[in-house]
């Protein structure tokens, strides 16, 4: 489900951005309530994931997906979800879009008036500062040649483990990584596009749930009792559809 976006691509050019060799926000950042589930908007793989157990480099308990996956127009992409409060997918995970792979939270470097929400202050429950963190950045795939041609590229990494590599032994180098976001781009029209696809998704799993029940509804072997119980399940599934057409 889509949120208010609070933060947008390249805003706030600010020492917080600049420390970090970057020229401003390199994501969009989406105001969600606090254990708000969190879907991949694209079909892709889980190729990394930083939590308690894989913890940040910088100590900030920061929390984040990344998913490798295509874009509409076929380029390779890295998507990170972050701020993420729980992770609910796993390292190798092929998911798809409407897939819940976390919560929305604040865990990681959040700020809020102007106020830094510190690890300390999330661990003690503070939840200010919560929201979800979209970035994404667009991917050649290389193969054993390219690399090898390529030696000052950046690629993709896998904690603790080096540089990634599919199943097929292909790595990922980030393009334009000098582009004073590290290869970050506006992700704004792909949230765009991946919340219709995902609703559409969700409303399509809907209606054929709305079928199968009206053809077990129709059936005679069914009491009256059976046939009032798919009614209420009906109504129920027929909220979700409404809900489901009010995100935009």
């Amino acid at each position: 489900m889509s949120c208010p976006t609070t933060q947008g691509f390249g805003e706030n050019a600010n020492p917080s951005y600049s420390g970090q060799g970057l020229k401003g926000h390199s994501g969009v950042d989406e105001g969600c309530l606090y254990g708000t589930p969190v879907m991949a908007l694209k079909k892709g793989i889980v190729f990394k994931i930083i939590d308690d157990a894989r913890p940040a480099s910088d100590g900030s308990g920061y929390f984040a997906v990344f998913i490798l996956s295509q874009d509409a127009s076929g380029a390779y992409c890295e998507w990170q979800a972050g701020h993420l409060s729980e992770i609910t997918c796993k390292i190798g995970d092929m998911v798809e879009p409407n897939s819940i792979i976390g919560k929305v939270g604040n865990k990681g470097t959040v700020f809020q008036g102007g106020i830094q929400i510190t690890k300390a202050m999330q661990d003690a429950g503070d939840r200010r500062g919560t929201h979800i963190h979209w970035n994404k950045k667009i991917l050649t795939r290389q193969n054993e040649a390219q690399r090898d041609a390529d030696r000052k590229g950046v690629r993709l990494n896998v904690y603790g483990a080096g540089t990634y590599e599919d199943a097929e032994g292909y790595v990922y180098a980030i393009n334009d990584f000098s582009n004073g976001y590290k290869g970050s781009v506006d992700p704004k029209d792909d949230l765009v596009l991946g919340y219709k696809e995902a609703n559409a998704m969700a409303v399509g799993g809907i209606v054929k749930t709305i079928q199968a029940i009206v053809s077990t509804i129709n059936s005679s072997e069914l009491t009256v009792a059976q046939r009032l119980s798919f009614l209420s399940q009906m109504s129920i599934i027929i909220a979700k559809l409404k809900a489901w057409l009010a995100v935009k």
